[in-house]
Parts: structure tokens; C-alpha cells; sequence
């Protein structure tokens, strides 16, 4: 939480250290009741982030030198959410980079450097523990949004990373191949 200094102190600490990639926890996508042009519900990328927080603190570590920090958005989580279904990763990606880049569209102040909010996004698709959810599975579907969304973001040069989603990995189950 950016707007928690005694939490910033110690990721600032961090970044004196050495640290230079910095994850943001957690955004993820809600149905919206916006339509676009096919009439279909939209999608906004959401999360607990106060943007004006953040770029602020972007411009801190900037003015301490840390300019090569990089900032990313993370996607999941334990017990977090997945891919909502019936997207491509191309409208996925929309949302994302509408989100990103809402100080440059929306009037917001930018110098640059910080034209987007975070520089790309780190996937963290991971299980739950109710072994009953539906993200215990990781879909097809799921990982063929998260390949067209990676690609769109790399086109735009945006970073990429991704957790290895381990919990996915058992030897045991006949989808383990």
C-alpha cells in the first residue's frame, strides 16, 4: 500500500539493497456493464491501488536515482482470481493497457518516464484452497488468453514475468502431461 509509509520505507530499504523489480499485489478483471461495439459486457481491470499513491512513489525513487526500478502489476494470486472466461487475450490486454495508461488519456500528469503506471505485469495464477474451486485447474482457455495477452503486451514493450504456477504440477493427475 503506497499510501502506508512505514510499509514504503521497507520496500524503499529493499530497492537501497539492491532490489530493481517491484510487484504490485493484486489487480485482476471485472465485468463491466459497459458494452463495446459487439454489445458484449466490457471489462476494467481493478485493484486495491491508489494510482496517484503509487506514481508518487515512482517519482520518489526516481529523484533518489532508482529510475531503472521496474514496476509491475501482478495477476492472481493464491486464492485469487483467474482469467475471466469468453475474453480473448487481446480484449484482456485492452483493459490492462486502458488501465496502464489512464495518466496519459486521462489528463493525468506524466514526465516520461512515468507515462504508464506499471511497466508490464507478472502472472501469478495459482490455486485455491477449497479444493473444490474452479481455479485449481488451470484452463486451456486460461492459458491461451494469458499467451495472446503476453504477446500484446510484448508488442506494446511492456514486461512480462510469470510465478510458476506449482500447484498446477501433480504427477498424479491424468491432465499431467
Amino acid at each position: 500500500n503506497c499510501a502506508d509509509p512505514p510499509a514504503m520505507s521497507k520496500v524503499t530499504d529493499a530497492v537501497k539493497e539492491g532490489v530493481n523489480v517491484l510487484i504490485w499485489a493484486f489487480v485482476g478483471f471485472e465485468i463491466s456493464s459497459k458494452s463495446g461495439d459487439s454489445g458484449r459486457p466490457g471489462l476494467e481491470l481493478a485493484g486495491p491501488f491508489d494510482v496517484g499513491s503509487l506514481m508518487e512513489y515512482k517519482k520518489s525513487l526516481g529523484a533518489m536515482g532508482y529510475v531503472d526500478v521496474v514496476h509491475l502489476a501482478a495477476l492472481g494470486g493464491w486464492n485469487g482470481p483467474h482469467l475471466p472466461p469468453g475474453f480473448s487475450g487481446g480484449e484482456l490486454y485492452d483493459a490492462f493497457a486502458a488501465y496502464n495508461s489512464q495518466l496519459r488519456s486521462g489528463g493525468g500528469e506524466t514526465d516520461g518516464a512515468n507515462e504508464y503506471i506499471w511497466d508490464g505485469f507478472d502472472w501469478d495464477l495459482e490455486g485455491h484452497d477449497d479444493a473444490r474451486s474452479p481455479t485449481n485447474e488451470l484452463t486451456i482457455e486460461c492459458l491461451d488468453q494469458m499467451v495472446e495477452m503476453s504477446a500484446a503486451a510484448k508488442a506494446d514493450g511492456l514486461l512480462v514475468s510469470m510465478a510458476p504456477p506449482e500447484s498446477y504440477l501433480d504427477t498424479t493427475s491424468s491432465k499431467f502431461s
